[in-house]
């Protein structure tokens, strides 16, 4: 039998107003708008519900940032899943509150069904308040795919890691992904890391990750070098050239190739300047020969100068 509509009477600045919604949807819509007075009328009449995917109003009021609706909601519903195995807390990493993820602790170290915490979730949304309180109980934790909350920093399309929460999830111990793939491989395919200027924070937390993970290879033969060749990685490059440069992936492919494939005359010129003054003159043309077959434009011109 379908649930009738219930009327609500909310007070505005201009009086009241009688709003008609969907009395399953009730509790979710006030939750979202942060309405804690009708929240707390509607506690006495709705049992706990869920939308279409799971969400409990409890997880609405969190990502929003409606804390004091948060506060009245979580003796009936803290620990309540949505169909991803999410709880509120990963919503208010996603939203971003620390007044709500505080009020949520209690939930801190559940994983969905994909294995995400809400510090990978505040790590990929940039929710850095939430990241630092977090951290000391979700350091660690790995999604299933094998991510550390290290490599979600790493991907994220803009280098604006506060010091701090990199530090806290920097781990000496390096974790690597199922497919072989470290958090230094995750910044060197990362193109919103390409231009990261050389004097900044992001630049001092790449070093730090290449003095760690440099000369690591993938389950394809993959390194840092390979990673930042394909995405026109300078920086990267540059920090992990001297120990990755005679690095072959397991189709054969060396930096260069994949630089000249790839058409990114930056890591380019870093490569041939190092290959100058590390490899025999041999094995540098054997290099150059093979990356003139897929080289265009100005990757061409920079190997026919290096011949």
């Amino acid at each position: 039998m379908e649930a009738k509509p219930i009327t609500i009477r909310v007070r505005t600045e201009k009086g009241q107003t009688r709003v008609v919604v969907p009395s399953d949807a009730t509790m979710k819509v006030f939750c979202k708008e942060g309405h804690a007075s009708v929240v707390s009328l509607l506690l006495r009449r709705e049992a706990i519900r869920k939308n279409q995917k799971g969400n409990s109003a409890l997880m609405g009021a969190a990502q929003q940032g409606h804390a004091e609706c948060v506060q009245m909601l979580v003796p009936l519903e803290m620990g309540l899943r949505n169909q991803m195995g999410q709880t509120a807390l990963h919503h208010a990493a996603l939203g971003g509150s620390v007044q709500c993820a505080r009020l949520l602790m209690s939930e801190a170290g559940a994983q969905d069904r994909m294995g995400r915490c809400a510090l990978h979730f505040a790590c990929l949304s940039g929710s850095w308040q939430v990241a630092r309180e977090c951290v000391g109980i979700e350091h660690g934790l790995l999604t299933k795919a094998g991510l550390s909350s290290l490599h979600i920093l790493m991907r994220r399309p803009t280098p604006d890691i506060p010091d701090d929460v990199f530090r806290s999830v920097f781990d000496l111990h390096s974790h690597t992904d199922n497919e072989g793939r470290t958090a230094l491989m995750m910044a060197a395919a990362n193109p919103g890391l390409a231009s990261t200027p050389p004097h900044s924070p992001t630049a001092d937390q790449l070093r730090m990750l290449c003095d760690h993970e440099a000369g690591k290879q993938d389950s394809r033969g993959m390194c840092a070098l390979h990673h930042a060749a394909i995405s026109g990685g300078v920086l990267v490059a540059g920090f992990v050239v001297i120990r990755e440069l005679e690095l072959i992936d397991k189709d054969g492919h060396d930096a260069l190739y994949h630089s000249a494939r790839n058409h990114n005359p930056g890591v380019m010129r870093v490569l041939i300047a190092k290959g100058r003054a590390l490899l025999p003159q041999v094995v540098l043309r054997d290099s150059i020969n093979r990356a003139q077959k897929h080289a265009r434009g100005e990757c061409a011109d920079l190997l026919m100068e290096a011949l």
